[in-house]
């Protein structure tokens, strides 16, 4: 459709102008000329023969009416910029942009807990935290293997240990060479914090199968299902040594 063929009708008039008017924001000449099926110089010309508004005249009624709504959501609604681009479908950093614009001065910006930033791990952020705290502290995993096993760089597991306030000073960790309580797997090093002649445990894995043995025999939780299959696992793993194992597990 041409200029000319469009002035032929007065409904397509009142249509464009509506339609201009009610836009707000980028690409709204794309999407006028997909709705009359026209070029979008042939918009152009039709917006200057109607005498309409510039989308970023500072005059336009759709796109004034946009900003008077991130205005208020921010202001008066005290909505965060996340928040108010997933209203009016936006991204974050142009609602930002606008609000600097119309000159609202913006609240400072919520620190974020560097431990949760994304990283190249295909786990969730919380899986990975827990499971480098427990590689590092209780199964003495270098930063090196750790960055291997869950792919991620060594930095990265450096500074999320950091966050999380672990130390990884070799200095705080002592030779002990002796088996885990539970499972069997011998412990070169422990935590000197978690006090080298009470850490029975490789990890909290079995720090917990082995309370949780305790809390059944004890009466305070039963399922005998579960605590023969448990001492399966301890014949199975200490075979002679189980009977000192049990009363060395009870015994706490």
């Amino acid at each position: 459709m041409n200029s000319r063929e469009f002035f032929s009708d007065l409904n397509n008039s009142n249509k464009f102008i509506e339609l201009w008017n009610k836009g707000n924001r980028d690409g709204l000449q794309i999407k006028m000329a997909e709705a009359f099926d026209t070029s979008i110089c042939t918009i152009q010309r039709i917006r200057k023969t109607l005498n309409l508004e510039l989308l970023h005249s500072g005059k336009h009624p759709g796109r004034l009416k946009l900003l008077k709504r991130i205005k208020k959501l921010y202001v008066k609604d005290e909505r965060s910029s996340i928040q108010i681009a997933k209203i009016i479908r936006m991204e974050s950093q142009n609602v930002l942009n606008i609000l600097h614009k119309i000159n609202v001065k913006l609240r400072p910006q919520k620190v974020v807990n560097a431990l949760y930033y994304k990283t190249t791990a295909k786990i969730t952020t919380k899986k990975l935290i827990d499971g480098m705290k427990e590689d590092f502290v209780w199964r003495h995993m270098t930063i090196k293997a750790i960055a291997e096993k869950y792919g991620i760089n060594q930095g990265t597991v450096s500074n999320k240990l950091e966050h999380m306030g672990v130390k990884q000073s070799m200095s705080c960790r002592i030779k002990v060479n002796r088996p885990c309580q539970w499972c069997g797997i011998n412990m070169e090093y422990v935590n000197v914090n978690n006090g080298p002649r009470k850490q029975m445990y490789c990890g909290s894995s079995c720090k917990n199968m082995a309370k949780d043995y305790r809390m059944m025999k004890r009466g305070k939780r039963v399922s005998e299902t579960r605590i023969a299959s448990m001492e399966e696992f301890l014949k199975t793993t200490w075979k002679s040594k189980f009977k000192e194992i049990q009363n060395r597990i009870l015994k706490k």
